[in-house]
């Protein structure tokens, strides 16, 4: 998860709340319709929250939530691969 931390969301949106928001829209549209981010700041915005948010909770993200975690990551790759 240190590859999440590459990326300030707080700093880059302006503000806890702002990062949140997106962060937990993202995680919503994942949940009900296995959609994620097009933008990769907005991609890289979820990864990092969801690190901040478990990090908070102070522990593992079930399995679920890593499925979610690793699907981020790899559009991340993707994103990053193909040059968009």
């Amino acid at each position: 998860m240190r590859f999440a931390l590459t990326f300030d969301g707080y700093a880059h949106y302006g503000s806890f709340e702002r990062c949140a928001s997106l962060a937990n829209a993202a995680s919503i549209a994942y949940r009900q319709n296995r959609e994620l981010p097009t933008a990769l700041t907005r991609l890289r915005n979820a990864l990092f929250f969801e690190q901040r948010r478990w990090r908070h909770f102070d522990s593992w993200p079930p399995r679920k939530d890593m499925r979610y975690i690793r699907a981020l990551a790899a559009a991340i790759g993707a994103k990053v691969q193909s040059g968009n």
